[in-house]
């Protein structure tokens, strides 16, 4: 299916697609002109105790501060500690699906005139079909061409949910098997990757924890709300607003508000909304993966009108 959607005029939100190594280019320019000491290569394993403000990194070595913010990703160590502290059990699920990961470069495409018009377009695409979905943009200046194609988990693929990576050596072969049926532009794209140059990464999310704080400890970004891929987020979804909302919340009500209650407001602010978030996605999954039917088609009308909602096709 096709349609298209001018995000900026439509929500008054323009939206941009950037490469994980330029962003992390900017946000450490940031640092440094700030000031910010930045320590590399100090894995933080723990609180102490009492979750009031120091940690042991894995090296052994003790820090303290007024705030702990672990913004450390799925697979976080204070979220395991926070969620325990809370009778929570915590461990990665598996969501079923399974996503190949590719960067194309432009030479690759070269002599290719309808790959190079997706390469040189400012338009993210997304197609659709059974069973999976594939999103694909350029970035870096137009010299790669980004494609994220999910699919269904493989039968029999004896993943650890808890082991150190996700992600292992896809096959070429089995990806485009996968993807045969679908449009022959997808299939052409397809082609293009380099042998040997598939990425498999496998998704995985967790419960709702009880509790984002423990004192002056706080879990931030997904170390408290992982979000699966269906909506297409990225590490962009909220992050401005995240961080905004949290420095107005950590500077409220003067020297007679104490910083765990702080941090118990944040959570209260925002914890509702990263869980509804979390949950659309899993709900568009549904939506987005839909067999061919009667189902689908109300799904792609209900695209190109611009009045698609995963809930209301009752999936």
């Amino acid at each position: 299916m096709g349609g298209a959607i001018q995000v900026g005029e439509e929500y008054n939100a323009p939206l941009c697609v950037i490469h994980r190594d330029d962003l992390q280019s900017i946000l450490l320019t940031a640092v440094r002109t700030a000031n910010i000491d930045l320590r590399l290569n100090a894995r933080v394993v723990a609180a102490d105790s009492q979750s009031s403000g120091t940690v042991c990194l894995a090296s052994g070595e003790t820090l303290s501060a007024d705030v702990v913010i672990a913004a450390d990703g799925i697979k976080s160590d204070l979220r395991h500690q926070i969620a325990t502290a809370h009778g929570h059990i915590d461990h990665a699920q598996p969501a079923g699906d399974a996503a190949y990961r590719i960067l194309i470069p432009k030479q690759d495409l070269a002599g290719d005139p309808e790959a190079l018009a997706l390469l040189n377009s400012n338009v993210g695409m997304r197609w659709l079909g059974p069973g999976g979905h594939i999103m694909a943009y350029p970035i870096k200046k137009h010299q790669i061409y980004n494609m994220v194609p999910l699919h269904p988990r493989p039968a029999g693929r004896d993943d650890d949910p808890d082991a150190e990576s996700w992600t292992q050596q896809g096959s070429k072969e089995e990806m485009r098997r996968f993807y045969e049926r679908w449009n022959p532009l997808v299939n052409k794209s397809l082609s293009y990757v380099p042998e040997g140059e598939v990425k498999e990464w496998t998704l995985n999310s967790h419960a709702f924890l009880p509790s984002w704080v423990e004192n002056r400890t706080v879990l931030m970004g997904d170390a408290c709300h992982p979000l699966l891929p269906y909506l297409a987020q990225g590490r962009a979804r909220h992050r401005r607003l995240r961080m905004r909302v949290f420095w107005r919340v950590l500077s409220l009500g003067g020297d007679d508000v104490d910083i765990p209650t702080r941090l118990k407001v944040y959570e209260l602010v925002r914890k509702e909304r990263a869980e509804k978030i979390q949950n659309s996605a899993a709900e568009t999954r549904l939506a987005l993966h839909l067999p061919d039917g009667e189902k689908q088609r109300q799904r792609d009308e209900a695209i190109r009108s611009g009045g698609f909602e995963s809930g209301s096709l009752g999936v």
